[in-house]
């Protein structure tokens, strides 16, 4: 199955693989449902939808003001190119193999996230009423908050209880960062510029937003291979960490994602022990602020780490680079696809 945008993602378009039927999932009516009466078209189709080609015909076809959105009837007029069976036979290998790959990299992520999850998972945090005494916030950077006061200890609490040592961020030899948030120079050519909501997607190479070059303040935008991201506001995606890969590397990352570098060596186990189900909502445990929520650096130094077995830590740490390497190849076989439908489109032209 292709779904893509109804009602404002319009042209956002993602093949549904075997990882939603391993987590059940459901989509919303702003998702529109496509299903090729031909298995051997799904590839061309879904390549074709996200070309320059696919996502102008969407622009074209939207309509509405306040909020853009496309129907079903329109998308049965949207025209689907028909190539040479020798190119539609190689395009759709392509997408296959990088959905398996997708596959792949899920399954790692998730084994990785299972070392700490399986520990943790019926532990319940309790956000109960309770007194402090001033000596006992002054542990905790001095924040009055109650929420903060009594759920970060929660958790502190709980990696104690189940696990023999433990490792503040801070201890480590590491840079916490936030980048530049000045005023934002778009151009057509530049500087690849992505949200924490566009990491968020699969494929966030075919994201097209650019800031110049010139712009004062645009190095400081720039990620590197093995930095953790970690989203810093927000409602959702907030606490939500994010690895960069090979893909990301040196593309630009809005300030709403705070850069954590450590040594490659340690990295890839501390982003997975954040991006487990408990390592987020520990994460959250830092939040303050009322209309927009906010993780500050100062906190991310307090959050402790739980320290395995050098063995599991290997363990941990091959399952993410396994996962990042398999990301970064099922990304580099889509643009190939991509790559061979609008090149072949661009030769009609001539």
């Amino acid at each position: 199955m292709i779904v893509t945008g109804r009602v404002g993602a319009i042209g956002q378009t993602a093949l549904i693989n075997s990882i939603f039927e391993k987590v059940p999932s459901m989509g919303s009516d702003n998702i529109i449902r496509i299903v090729p009466s031909k298995s051997n078209k799904v590839g061309v189709i879904y390549s074709f939808l996200i070309s320059k080609y696919g996502q102008a015909l969407f622009s074209k076809l939207a309509t509405g003001g306040v909020q853009p959105y496309i129907s079903e009837e329109m998308l049965l007029d949207f025209p689907i190119p028909e190539f040479e069976v020798g190119l539609e036979i190689k395009i759709n290998k392509l997408i296959e193999k990088s959905s398996q790959l997708k596959l792949e990299s899920f399954e790692s992520f998730e084994k990785a996230k299972k070392y700490f999850d399986d520990k943790l998972v019926n532990e319940e945090v309790s956000a109960s009423i309770a007194i402090k005494k001033s000596k006992s916030i002054r542990k905790y950077q001095n924040r009055l908050d109650a929420s903060f006061n009594i759920l970060k200890k929660h958790y502190d609490d709980i990696i104690s209880k189940n696990f023999k040592t433990s490792k503040a961020i801070g201890s480590y030899k590491h840079r916490i960062f936030i980048p530049n948030r000045g005023k934002r120079n778009y151009t057509t050519k530049g500087l690849k510029y992505l949200s924490t909501t566009d990491i968020s997607s699969f494929n966030y190479t075919k994201i097209n937003k650019f800031l110049s070059f010139r712009m004062k303040g645009i190095e400081t935008l720039k990620v590197k291979q093995n930095w953790i991201l970690i989203a810093r506001s927000g409602q959702e995606i907030l606490g939500d960490s994010f690895y960069v890969n090979e893909s990301m590397n040196n593309l630009g990352v809005n300030e709403h994602a705070l850069r954590l570098i450590v040594n490659r060596e340690e990295s890839s186990y501390i982003y997975a022990f954040l991006s487990s189900n408990f390592g987020k909502k520990y994460l959250r445990s830092g939040i303050f602020g009322s209309a927009i929520l906010t993780i500050n650096d100062d906190f991310l130094r307090t959050v402790l780490i739980p320290q395995l077995e050098e063995k599991e830590k290997a363990e941990i740490t091959n399952l993410i680079e396994r996962s990042n390497q398999s990301s970064h190849k099922a990304i580099e076989l889509e643009n190939e696809a991509i790559a061979l439908v609008e090149n072949e489109i661009e030769e009609w032209h001539k």
